[in-house]
């Protein structure tokens, strides 16, 4: 079960993450989104009796710019310049110290108050 799969990720126009890395990414948007939501997200099929989710338009573009944001965020941590020199040309990148950024956890919420309903809010994001 899984909320967003890369052909609608596609479909909706986003590129930054590539169909091989693309699952690794989903299933961490989707966490947020679990977190936030308490699974809320996720409704009951009676036809085949199991939880599915069931995601409109707007949901579907939101879990797409969190797999964007999660995905930059971290290629961007990755590449943090943390010295730079001139004479003999120098650079030193460091190691991240934790997965997104304190800004990043904010656009996190901000994207979730923006393309998921408050009904489904369950943190008061």
């Amino acid at each position: 079960m899984t909320y967003l799969i890369f052909k609608q990720y596609k479909e909706l126009g986003y590129t930054a993450v590539a169909e091989e890395e693309f699952v690794r990414w989903s299933v961490l948007a989707e966490s947020y989104v679990r977190l936030y939501m308490a699974g809320c997200l996720d409704r009951r099929d009676a036809a085949a009796d199991n939880l599915i989710p069931l995601l409109n338009d707007n949901e579907l573009r939101g879990m797409s710019e969190l797999v964007d944001l999660l995905y930059k965020d971290y290629k961007q941590i990755n590449r943090r310049l943390m010295s730079f020199s001139n004479g003999q040309y120098t650079e030193t990148y460091g190691l991240p110290s934790r997965t997104t950024t304190v800004s990043t956890q904010q656009k996190v919420l901000e994207l979730l108050a923006l393309y998921f309903s408050a009904d489904d809010l369950y943190r008061g994001v």
